[in-house]
């Protein structure tokens, strides 16, 4: 997907040829989010639209102004932020707030992720502050203080949710418990939610491409060629080392 000015594109992977195009908000946000097979977009301006995947607008709904961050797409509810420092639970059909929810500070505006199972949503606040929502109803269920500044994720990854900040490397499960990973390669750049044979996640440090046993905590280094960027893209992981070097590794569902 390929957002500019008024027009939000589709291109084709492999051609890079048009799919399809349609006009949005002047206002909205930079990234269109792709979950559950649905598009979604939110604006500054208040309106939030959800698109199916050949670009038709299945709805828009004006919430008042001050939308911000990533929304996310969970069963019947979109859920965004709003602010001075509301997260809300939005009825995918009718565009209605179904409940709000507001923190202790101003919400960080990054993607809020579901559990597996559609029942939690992991959010984070300005102040790093982890809250657990009911996605139901928006109770909270936990917060946890962060430890300092957020180095990387959140991203979600079998049934929790992973991250590092100052304190180190870690998942946060969906009663609010935080565990600590030790031996990280360096400052994670990035991770897959895939597993191998082993159940092991293939994780990408500056220290190199390793995989980490998720019952045991143990690395294995996969490749030790120091980083300085990864991401996830087409399927594979792709990584550039300090000589520009581009590497691929086919990641396997």
């Amino acid at each position: 997907l390929v957002q500019g000015g008024t027009t939000l594109q589709a291109l084709d992977w492999a051609s890079g040829t048009d799919r399809w195009s349609t006009a949005t908000s002047p206002l909205s946000l930079n990234h269109p989010v792709v979950t559950d097979s649905r598009i979604l977009m939110a604006s500054v301006d208040g309106s939030l639209s959800i698109l199916d995947d050949r670009g038709k607008v299945s709805g828009r709904f004006g919430l008042g102004n001050g939308l911000y961050g990533n929304p996310l797409a969970s069963g019947d509810l979109v859920l965004t932020s709003r602010l001075p420092d509301q997260f809300l639970g939005i009825d995918a059909t009718s565009g209605a707030i179904r409940w709000s929810f507001a923190a202790a500070a101003r919400f960080a505006g990054e993607q809020p992720l579901a559990s597996p199972d559609g029942s939690l949503v992991w959010v984070r606040d300005s102040q790093g502050t982890w809250y657990g929502l009911e996605t139901a109803d928006g109770r909270e269920r936990f917060r946890l203080a962060g430890q300092g500044r957020l180095l990387f994720g959140p991203v979600l990854a079998g049934t929790m949710l992973w991250a590092q900040d100052e304190g180190g490397f870690f998942n946060l499960d969906d009663k609010g418990q935080r565990h600590g990973v030790a031996g990280t390669p360096g400052q994670v750049l990035a991770m897959t939610g895939y597993t191998d044979a082993a159940g092991r996640l293939l994780v990408a440090a500056t220290g190199g491409v390793a995989w980490l046993d998720r019952g045991s905590g143990q690395w294995e280094l996969l490749d030790p060629t120091s980083l300085r960027q990864a991401s996830l893209a087409g399927g594979h992981l792709v990584t550039v080392d300090g000589g520009d070097m581009i590497r691929f590794f086919k990641v396997v569902k």
